[in-house]
């Protein structure tokens, strides 16, 4: 197959889509096909000139006004045009995300990958900071308009939960059958991983925080619960990486900061964090699918997350791979860390289970198992489609 993967950022990196871009170009490429990866990303003046039109006092507002509005859709439209034209043999037009539309020819297939939605987004509390927090109910709108808008030209929409193909089903129109979830895999060589490394006895138990998104990923409520979690578990230690900075901490807090794990230093810092952790803790108000979850499991740590109706939930299965909360319960989180962190045997169990999972279910090659099988399935279900309109 010869394919155009059109994303934000270089896929040839881990500057889209926290890599994951980069694992499904290489990985179609180890199979055979032909595919040329395009940044439609804005730089210089397109992005000095979407930044002034998208202007707001509040610099969140101002970012997702940047990245959702309009403008930057037109404009990331005509750079994924030129691309388009540029390959007019292409079979399969595949875009990261909905915020941007080239036409197409008939005999092309258009590809939407997603991990989630404004309608998904705007589901979850303010409190969980996600795009919709940050803007007005006309402005959602809109960009549920021009979501809409690529997903009803899409032949395909490929998703890497079971929830974002039910929203794209349920909220857009999408027909069942154009709606394919694939998951993901670890992004990481999982043949460097330590196969089911146990829970070391010479480190004090160990809470694994890794995100960047501090709000969104709960960290503020990880860190009240273990203040808790301390007084049950007086040595117990929380290591947190993925913030840049961090303004408080409690006693028994690590702050790593960000890690690139595409370097060599990174990667042996983030793996140590991972070997020497307990339990992996993620309470995400808000996820698509979480990667870093997948990692943890893949190196067989229980993983304790947040479980809420506009969020996946096929990774961690409650009691056997570590503990899905229902809600934002700070009681239950802090009664299941301690109880993992009390009981190391029952903790390396668990781990066990979530490596197996990965294995059997979370892998690159499964994802792209199915990725291929729905691109052999996709029919057309549109004319040609024209940018920005």
């Amino acid at each position: 197959m010869r394919i155009l993967f059109l994303a934000e950022g270089d896929a040839e990196t881990n500057d889209s889509w926290s890599g994951t871009s980069r694992r499904v170009v290489q990985g179609l490429r180890e199979r055979g096909h032909v595919v040329r990866a395009v940044d439609c990303a804005l730089y210089g003046w397109r992005r000095a000139l979407v930044a002034a039109l998208s202007w707001h006092p509040r610099r969140d507002n101002w970012r997702v006004r940047y990245h959702l509005g309009s403008a930057a859709f037109r404009f990331r439209s005509v750079l994924a045009q030129r691309a388009v034209d540029t390959l007019p043999e292409a079979d399969f037009i595949v875009l990261v995300g909905a915020t941007f539309l080239p036409k197409v020819r008939t005999s092309q297939r258009l590809v939407v990958m997603t991990d989630g939605n404004i309608v998904l987004s705007a589901a979850a509390p303010t409190i969980a900071a996600t795009d919709a927090a940050y803007t007005s109910e006309p402005a959602r709108a809109a960009i549920f308009g021009r979501e809409q808008q690529v997903y009803d030209r899409a032949d395909t929409v490929v998703t890497l939960s079971a929830r974002v193909a039910q929203s794209c089903v349920e909220d857009y129109g999408v027909p069942t059958d154009r709606a394919r979830t694939i998951y993901a895999g670890p992004n990481l060589d999982m043949r460097t991983l330590p196969i089911d490394a146990p829970i070391p006895r010479d480190v004090p138990p160990t809470i694994l925080f890794v995100g960047r998104q501090w709000q969104r990923k709960g960290g503020d409520l990880l860190m009240r619960a273990f203040v808790r979690v301390r007084r049950e578990v007086p040595m117990a230690r929380l290591v947190i990486i993925g913030p840049r900075t961090l303004e408080t901490t409690s006693e028994g807090v690590e702050f790593i900061g960000l890690v690139d794990k595409s370097t060599p230093s990174g990667w042996a810092r983030l793996s140590r964090a991972y070997v020497e952790a307990s339990v992996f803790c993620l309470p995400s108000r808000f996820e698509g699918f979480s990667i870093a979850v997948l990692e943890a499991m893949a190196f067989a740590r229980p993983c304790v997350t947040l479980r809420f109706p506009w969020m996946g939930s096929e990774m961690v299965e409650d009691g056997v791979t570590g503990f899905a909360i229902e809600g934002e319960d700070e009681d239950a989180l802090v009664s299941r860390l301690v109880a993992l962190l009390e009981d190391p045997a029952r903790s390396e169990a668990m781990g066990r289970a979530a490596a197996r999972k990965v294995q059997t279910s979370f892998t690159w090659p499964i994802a792209l198992d199915r990725f291929e099988t729905a691109l052999h399935r996709s029919t057309p279900r549109r004319a040609a489609t024209f940018a920005g309109t």
